[in-house]
């Protein structure tokens, strides 16, 4: 069934949030229509049954549209909102320095995620953190040891992989030298080149065995202008780290944070993002802007770049193809 007011190409690179426990009438159009994925947060998701049922919800309207949950475990948990997580921090388990804890920790909340009908967490997370004064990763990271980091990183997305789960790791090309939150304004790494590579891109040389990359709001001009999460110098480097193209998915992170929202704007983000090689943007969290809107502006984006041809639709087709791809494989890991 054709939706004229929507273009299956733009919505095959989008993920979209929306607001409350049930699915809005908008939601189930645009699934419909065509988008590839909905992220939940905690908000979304009082309780697991609930997280359940919006995730069947999902399924039902749209079998092959993946459901994310921003889901790491520790401090930043959705699924356990209500009451905070049961699990340990990533810090915590870096500290242990167990890979097989590590590991049994991402299949319990692999687990958990499963019996919810959820396809992709968000995790694990591969900064290193080496910032004491840094607002955002904190704890989030298994430590400041680029090769803990890593080695911990590999064992908890085994775990999730293990209990059917999708991974993305995050945040690429590093989060952990910061000392200013990018939900507010744009960080600034400023290290030299040989010393950011040791210290903080070493750990991504194991995404060839994640599923999904998720691109982060920062400056790193030992690398080039602009956020690595909208600027054309962050996908070679990525592939360079991964010792080759990388094969899964470049998601962004969500483009309503003040770190790329301020400035170039949310549309011009979403544009650049798409043009600087990421597959899927993750639009934001639904409780900072009007969701349905923020969809809206998003799409109409991609469709006034490719009719300015500043995007061309054959691109744009072969990004949400190879999209559509790498999520059917998700949606298919559990059948």
């Amino acid at each position: 069934m054709a939706h004229p007011s929507w273009d299956r190409d733009a919505l095959g690179v989008l993920m979209a949030p929306f607001t409350g426990t049930e699915l809005p009438a908008w939601v189930e159009e645009v699934l419909g229509a065509g988008l590839a994925s909905v992220i939940l947060f905690g908000h979304n998701t009082p309780t697991p049954q609930t997280a359940g049922s919006l995730a069947r919800a999902v399924h039902a309207r749209a079998p092959d549209c993946v459901v994310a949950i921003d889901e790491e475990g520790g401090d930043v948990t959705r699924i356990q909102s209500a009451t905070g997580s049961s699990l340990p921090t990533a810090w915590a388990l870096g500290e242990v320095d167990d890979i097989e804890l590590t590991r049994a920790v991402g299949s319990a909340l692999g687990d958990v995620l499963a019996a919810c009908d959820l396809d992709l967490a968000l995790a694990p997370v591969l900064d290193v953190s080496t910032d004491p004064a840094n607002p955002v990763i904190g704890t989030r990271a298994f430590g400041d040891d680029p090769d803990r980091v890593a080695a911990h990183a590999r064992a908890f997305s085994t775990g999730l992989v293990d209990a059917g789960l999708g991974t993305c790791a995050k945040h690429f090309p590093g989060h952990g030298a910061t000392a200013t939150d990018s939900h507010t304004a744009l960080p600034l790494i400023d290290l030299d080149a040989p010393q950011f590579a040791r210290e903080h891109l070493a750990p991504w040389s194991i995404i060839p065995w994640l599923d999904s990359v998720m691109t982060a709001h920062v400056l790193v001009p030992a690398h080039g202008e602009g956020p690595a999460s909208i600027s054309p110098w962050s996908r070679p480097l990525l592939d360079r780290a991964a010792g080759g193209r990388f094969r899964g998915l470049v998601i962004t992170d969500a483009l309503d944070m003040g770190a790329v929202a301020q400035e170039p704007g949310y549309a011009e983000a979403v544009v650049s993002a798409i043009e600087s090689g990421a597959d899927l943007l993750c639009l934001g969290t639904s409780i900072r802007r009007d969701d349905q809107q923020m969809l809206r502006e998003a799409h109409d984006a991609l469709i006034a770049a490719v009719d300015s041809g500043r995007i061309t639709r054959q691109g744009l087709r072969a990004r949400a193809e190879h999209t559509r791809d790498v999520l059917h494989t998700l949606r298919t890991r559990r059948r």
